[in-house]
């Protein structure tokens, strides 16, 4: 759910069952207590489908039990501390970085901020830009001046007047 929803740890230890439509996962942000409404993505959305609801939690342990933060953290760094061991992953893979490598995915995607900020859960610019330093900023540049050149092309296949064609020289000192 980290990977595919953007859920912090303390999102993914309380999500219920009753926060699951079979389409949209929706809860309020531990962090924030925003209202966060995701449509899952196949992958997620089979997993959730095919789970066994054998408590309110989505979540359990292995006694059937609601995860706390702590347990849940402490399992995960076992599992990184093994990952890296067998050479599987680099070290420094924590849980929150799959929220970022989704932020920096939804980015590359080329999503514009607004739709960013909303699947992450995110009410400022300035925490949605910090998972846009995790993306392609060339692919991100590459976007911009492909549709710059869609647009001028659009714009010369339309007559226009010489006064509503501004040149490079007066562009430039229009800054």
């Amino acid at each position: 759910m980290a990977s595919y929803a953007g859920m912090r740890v303390g999102d993914f230890i309380a999500v219920t069952w009753s926060d699951w439509d079979g389409e949209i996962l929706s809860w309020r942000q531990s962090k924030t207590g925003h209202l966060v409404q995701v449509r899952a993505p196949k992958p997620l959305r089979d997993e959730l489908n095919r789970g066994t609801r054998d408590g309110d939690r989505i979540l359990l342990n292995g006694e059937g039990q609601p995860y706390t933060r702590d347990g849940l953290q402490t399992l995960l760094w076992k599992l990184v501390k093994s990952l890296v061991e067998k050479k599987l992953v680099q070290p420094g893979l924590c849980f929150h970085g799959l929220r970022h490598s989704l932020g920096a995915a939804l980015y590359d995607l080329g999503l514009d901020r607004e739709a960013r900020k909303a699947a992450l859960g995110h009410v400022s610019d300035a925490a949605s830009a910090v998972y846009e330093r995790d993306g392609n900023r060339r692919a991100a540049s590459d976007r911009a001046f492909m549709a710059l050149d869609s647009h001028l092309r659009a714009a010369s296949d339309v007559p226009r007047t010489e006064e509503k064609q501004p040149s490079v020289k007066r562009a430039v000192n229009m800054r």
